[in-house]
């Protein structure tokens, strides 16, 4: 962190819910500031990104937790 520099907030969780007696949903929530981007394109685009790769993270989640 340095004075008069943006200054990237993040945070993410994972909460896991049950559904069922046998199944849980996960939930990946994140928290960050966009406002160092340049246009709404911008802040759409880093979006998207993140959330391409969190949805993959939560997939690869799934799938380790079905594993037999």
């Amino acid at each position: 962190m340095r004075e008069g520099q943006f200054y990237n907030l993040y945070h993410g969780f994972v909460e896991a819910r049950p559904v069922t007696a046998q199944t849980s949903r996960l939930l990946y929530t994140l928290m960050y500031d966009i406002s160092d981007k340049a246009d709404q394109a911008a802040r759409q685009a880093d979006m998207a990104q993140r959330r391409e790769r969190f949805e993959g993270a939560l997939k690869k989640m799934k799938m380790l937790a079905e594993a037999p």
